[in-house]
């Protein structure tokens, strides 16, 4: 029988695994203290590739050596394209569109200020700030900024009114397409076409594309004049100047993705979508094109999203990439390694394995997710917490937030939670045992407990609590009516977390200082063992229970203790060789690897690790996190 789930609260840090018969490579689940659960690939235990941004994210750019990334959300965000990690910021007033000129010296932000700035890159300092105020217009909306290969022409697009709750006066919605000029940033022209949603200039400097919607419409650059017209629907565009092409990107419901070759005009080419494409990105061989969209739910909400990987040379739509939300913009890094994809919601970005044409990435979970219960087979993931008082429903495969579900109080306690073996209940520790309906997402009652920690017996008729105040005491609870059964005690070793055997329900009582084996009914402590755990987790067959021990004195490291969880014999060390004041543990559905998450000390950093129990080799993930672990 597969384990359901185990996890522990360390500080604000847990660890779990996520076992699941689904044919998918396994991944780990990572939760902590920011605004996403992190998404690791157990077989490459790369570095995580979501990376959650304070706001919306906007847009993003890439350095011309590929080695940072530009992320707006209002603030211009430096970011490490490597470690995606973010390294700095920007000043900026409300950055919107991002664009980098081709030798990459310099940054153009549309702000909300209604002024494009623009930054040396070499001395990060603002070098001009633009206007493109042109009438005292109620709303403004940048749609879209585009930069010539040399840099000498910038192309602003924008949309302005001033619609009110009676409609809108003649000749409003009011577009615009404003000319500055890259070497003296000033504003050579306004063109006025009818729409603006994006602007692309060709490889010559000579033409400027304005996407209306139903047609794409050509200006003299020298002029503004109208200069003609190409009739393929467009709302989105990209130029591919060395391919002499220009793509354009539509759709309502479904998608339609053209190639035009910029010297005849020509649409060579069509591709569809399941989606309409809202953004457009190429990797740097020119050989793909990814569009980004969401489909409509009952014609409103947006969901699902995803990219669309079409071959430049067929203009073939193949598989479509998963997105965890609304795509603002795509960008691909310079290695063609990863597609990057700005969401306007949620706030985060998703980097995506380009090769591997699938999301390795994070899920939106509200904000500081500090503990997680999986279902059996990984279709879900619930992640809640303390600081917004509620639990985050996520799809164990998109990573999506499925639903999000509260139970705030004045005073959140989260603790380590459960799911049953047969899979239809989550009990979730917030402000008491959240129960859950995993196939509605509904809250379908509670347990009137606060506990620390929580198990269900192997036929899912019995909860287990282990209370909060005191420590001691061990509950019994009906899964049926919710209500308690029995309780009885254990040593007073202040406790912290409570496991339950796959395989003939014996309880284990995990604190700092002891393991106790206890007997389920009545509850009876057979057998007290120490040292103690920081966290400890159970084979899949039940017959070992691997403890992270606490580092006996300061200075000193921790290692990994396996007992024979009949008789408490200690049967191997695995070294880890670090020293960490807290941590959690958790082991894959085939009791092959062990995957630790050791919380930083004051002077370091977060580590995760994974040990072969075969070997003892241990491996480290490329990553500062800590916090609770679920494999899927």
């Amino acid at each position: 029988m597969l384990r359901t789930q185990l996890q522990v609260l360390i500080g604000s840090s847990l660890l779990l695994f996520l076992p699941s018969n689904l044919p998918a490579a396994p991944y780990v689940f990572l939760a902590g203290g920011g605004g996403t659960v992190s998404v690791f690939d157990t077989q490459s235990f790369g570095e995580t590739v979501s990376i959650p941004y304070p706001g919306v994210v906007l847009s993003e750019a890439f350095s011309a050596d590929g080695a940072k990334a530009y992320i707006s959300t209002g603030t211009i965000f430096v970011t490490n394209a490597a470690t995606h990690r973010i390294t700095g910021a920007l000043p900026s007033h409300g950055a919107r569109i991002l664009r980098l000129s081709a030798d990459g010296t310099r940054l153009f932000a549309a702000n909300a200020d209604r002024s494009v700035w623009v930054y040396d890159l070499t001395t990060n300092t603002v070098k001009a700030r633009i206007p493109y105020l042109v009438r005292d217009a109620t709303y403004y909306s940048v749609t879209d900024l585009a930069v010539s290969g040399d840099g000498s022409l910038i192309v602003l697009s924008t949309i302005e009114n001033n619609c009110g709750e009676f409609g809108c006066p003649p000749g409003d919605p009011f577009a615009l397409a404003t000319e500055i000029d890259g070497n003296s940033y000033q504003v050579i022209r306004r063109i006025h076409p009818p729409n603006a949603s994006a602007v692309a200039i060709s490889p010559d400097n000579q033409t400027i594309y304005v996407a209306t919607g139903g047609n794409i419409q050509k200006y003299a650059a020298s002029t503004g004049a109208l200069s003609g017209s190409i009739a393929a629907a467009a709302n989105t565009l990209l130029v591919d100047s060395a391919a002499g092409r220009l793509y354009a990107g539509s759709g309502s419901t479904t998608g339609q993705v053209s190639a035009i070759v910029i010297a005849t005009d020509q649409v060579v080419g069509q591709a569809g979508t399941p989606h309409p494409a809202a953004a457009l990105g190429l990797s740097p061989d020119g050989a793909t094109l990814y569009a980004g969209g969401c489909a409509r739910t009952n014609n409103s909400a947006w969901y699902p999203c995803a990219a669309a990987v079409i071959s430049t040379a067929t203009m073939q739509a193949g598989a479509a990439v998963p997105l965890l939300g609304f795509p603002g913009s795509l960008a691909v890094s310079r290695n063609g390694a990863e597609l990057w994809a700005g969401n306007a919601t949620p706030t985060q970005v998703t980097a995506v394995g380009a090769k591997l044409n699938r999301v390795v990435g994070g899920a939106e979970s509200g904000f500081s997710p500090y503990s997680l219960a999986v279902t059996p087979n990984g279709s879900k993931v619930y992640a809640s917490s303390p600081i917004s008082g509620s639990i985050s429903a996520i799809d164990g495969q998109t990573f999506a937030r499925r639903a999000i579900l509260s139970a705030p109080t004045t005073f959140n306690t989260v603790g380590e939670n459960a799911v049953s073996p047969d899979g239809a209940r989550a009990y979730m520790i917030l402000n008491g045992v959240q129960v859950i309906d995993t196939a509605s997402d509904q809250i379908v009652g509670t347990i009137a407990d606060v506990p620390q920690s929580v198990a269900v017996s192997n036929d899912s008729q019995t909860v287990f609590t282990l209370d909060l105040f005191p420590s001691t005491s061990v509950g019994a609870w009906s899964a049926a009516t919710l209500q308690k059964l029995y309780s009885g005690t254990v040593a007073n070793d202040i406790a912290s977390r409570l496991l339950i055997s796959p395989v003939n329900n014996r309880l284990f009582v995990i604190a700092d200082s002891s393991i106790q084996f206890v007997r389920p009914q009545p509850i009876q402590v057979l057998k007290r063992i120490t040292p103690g755990c920081l966290d400890a987790v159970l084979s899949p067959d039940g017959s070992l229970l691997y403890c992270l021990a606490p580092a006996p004195s300061g200075g000193a490291i921790n290692n990994v203790l396996a007992y024979d969880t009949a008789a408490g014999a200690l049967m191997r060390t695995y070294s880890i060789g670090l020293f960490a004041p807290g941590g959690s543990i958790a082991i894959t559905p085939d009791g092959a690897s062990l995957f630790l998450s050791l919380e930083p000390t004051a002077y370091g950093q977060g580590v995760l690790e994974k040990i072969d129990l075969a070997t003892g080799a241990v491996q480290d993930a490329n990553t500062a996190l800590y916090g609770q672990i679920a494999i899927q």
